[in-house]
């Protein structure tokens, strides 16, 4: 119970703590911050020229992400016109007509009659009869 009263003292304290004003900066620390930011300012400005032109003979330096954006972009294209032909030859297979017919074979040509005694092989007889005479 006496870990549970400390844990609670502590809490109020933090809340008390948190609501209090934050004491001033020492004005020596504030002037020190305050010239560190002036010269930095004043190093960027300074260094913020055009880089040079590049000499003869050096790839010019590219930006990478411009360069990612450009290879994604081609890709993208890529794998577009790739779906595309795709579905064309698709569509072509299913409409070009080919030169089979399609349905069932005539019932009575010598073809027909030589595959159905082949399919039959391994059934009962009166299967077999039963599948000859419907087909």
């Amino acid at each position: 119970m006496e870990i549970i009263t400390a844990l609670e003292a502590t809490q109020a304290d933090l809340r008390e703590f948190a609501m209090a004003p934050a004491p001033p900066m020492p004005a020596h620390f504030a002037a020190r911050l305050d010239a560190a930011i002036a010269a930095e300012s004043r190093a960027r400005t300074q260094t913020a020229q055009p880089p040079p032109p590049p000499a003869p003979g050096h790839a010019p330096v590219i930006n990478l992400a411009e360069a990612r954006k450009r290879r994604n972009r081609r890709i993208g294209w890529g794998a577009g016109f790739l779906v595309a032909a795709a579905a064309a030859t698709g569509i072509a297979f299913v409409a070009i007509p080919t030169n089979s017919t399609g349905g069932t074979p005539v019932a009575g040509s010598t073809r027909t009659r030589r595959r159905n005694r082949r399919r039959a092989v391994g059934r009962t007889r009166s299967s077999r009869t039963t599948w000859a005479t419907t087909s």
